[in-house]
């Protein structure tokens, strides 16, 4: 089948850096600047020259206007050797690259810009907006080769910088849990050339990783298995493999009871120190942690729910459209650090180097209404994963929500797929289908008998 590629970013943190290798630091990313603010200059006066080339011509062209050589005597910026004096290859490679991405990307937004403009005038529209500015210092990183430029082994990493006006080799190392990181994403994909990055007052190496994965399946609609999941506050997920009839395959409880403890714990740490401690009392430590566990819990439970969804061999994964959500007191505080949307979006990127689609849902109902048709359930307060139904059955509430959740997908792909008198003529004989917000999985079993 078709390969499909899918970036990813690994970023590995330069540590135990002190003053003097700060400094190095901020003077080569300085440097690579200089360079790619100057060849930006040369790529704006052979515009016409530079858009039409490709990424390798690209190259040759700029160290043809600015590099002297023995074919190349006589280049139309000679003063760029005597102020770049003993400039690699590779480095002026990278800021060739970068100074020609500048280029395009704002005759890009520019043309843009103009159609957009001209679409306005032409409905008689006030444009307000200016046109697209352009920056000869871009926000740019110098880019590292392998062997060249940078090399890695085991904790201990080799970048050639900017010292003594002069480019030397210097060690820095990187902890053991980036690096782990970084050698699982290589067994998975392809590692590409990184760059030397400073964010977040630190620096670091950012490698982007090339995923590789096999084209979606086309399954026919009543073949096809999906993964209903419940994202809770109680529950991280629960998931359930739902067929077109109506059938569960399988039912499955997120294992992350211990990392959501940790994380209440600190908002409860928090909630209270905010309240007792005096003034100037700073609580960004305990901001910190909670920002590393959230996003550790995040990445776990993403990808718990994507390897369970390979294990059920299910079609895509079916989640709800959490959008806005209101609390009061304690609740208030854990609905803010949930971090839903950023769970699904890990989701979305993991099952894609799956082969496995992801489809959002309406939310509305999914928990309110029983998977048995029986009607609206009644929450336990004391435990409000429980729940019990018109009949009086006890049941677990995120369960038989991910149950709705699932069949929600296969009502709506039926509903979109057949003609309106056709679906029209199953409300007739289903009456469950005329409302949306109450389909459950009752209704999707009654539908496929019908």
């Amino acid at each position: 089948m078709k390969q499909i590629g899918n970036a990813g970013i690994i970023r590995v943190e330069l540590n135990h850096i002190n003053k003097g290798t700060s400094r190095i630091l901020k003077d080569t990313i300085a440097v690579f600047r200089d360079v790619v603010s100057y060849l930006t200059h040369a790529a704006c006066d052979h515009l016409e020259e530079v858009l039409p080339l490709s990424s390798f011509d690209e190259t040759t062209f700029m160290d043809g206007l600015v590099h002297r050589t023995k074919n190349n005597p006589s280049p139309a910026y000679p003063e760029f050797d005597v102020l770049f004096r003993r400039l690699p290859s590779y480095i002026r490679r990278a800021a060739n690259h970068a100074a020609c991405g500048q280029v395009r990307s704002h005759e890009s937004n520019c043309d843009h810009y103009y159609a957009w403009r001209d679409d306005l005038v032409k409905r008689r529209h006030h444009v307000r907006k200016m046109e697209p500015g352009f920056s000869y210092t871009p926000n740019v990183f110098p880019t590292v080769y392998r062997d060249q430029s940078y090399s890695l082994e085991d904790n201990t990493i080799s970048i050639k910088v900017w010292k003594n006006n002069s480019w030397q080799w210097i060690k820095v190392s990187a902890p053991a849990r980036d690096l782990k990181r970084l050698a699982a994403a290589a067994a998975h994909g392809k590692v590409m050339n990184p760059k030397l990055v400073y964010a977040y007052r630190k620096y670091y190496l950012e490698f982007p990783v090339q995923y590789k994965t096999s084209g979606f399946s086309k399954t026919p609609l009543y073949e096809q298995r999906v993964l209903g999941t419940d994202l809770g506050l109680n529950n991280g997920a629960v998931c359930s493999s739902v067929d077109a009839y109506g059938s569960i395959h399988g039912r499955h409880f997120s294992p992350f009871k211990e990392e959501m403890a940790r994380i209440d714990h600190i908002i409860g740490l928090i909630r209270k120190k905010s309240h007792t401690s005096g003034k100037g009392q700073s609580l960004s430590s305990l901001y910190t942690k909670l920002q590393g566990l959230k996003e550790d819990y995040c990445r776990r439970l993403a990808r718990w729910i994507v390897d369970t969804a390979v294990s059920e061999r299910v079609y895509g994964i079916v989640l709800e459209h959490l959008d806005k959500m209101k609390g009061h007191g304690r609740l208030s505080a854990r609905i803010h650090n949930w971090c839903r949307a950023k769970i699904r979006d890990y989701i979305s990127g993991m099952a894609f180097r799956e082969g496995i689609r992801v489809f959002i849902i309406n939310p509305k109902g999914t928990s309110m209404y029983a998977f048995d048709g029986s009607g609206l359930i009644v929450r336990d307060k004391k435990n409000f994963s429980k729940c019990t139904f018109v009949s009086g059955k006890q049941y677990n509430c995120d369960l038989s929500a991910s149950y709705n959740i699932g069949a929600r997908y296969f009502l709506r792909t039926i509903k979109k797929s057949i003609p309106a008198t056709e679906w029209s003529q199953a409300v007739a004989k289903v009456p469950g289908l005329a409302k949306r917000t109450t389909w459950t999985l009752d209704t999707l079993k009654q539908a496929a008998s019908a």
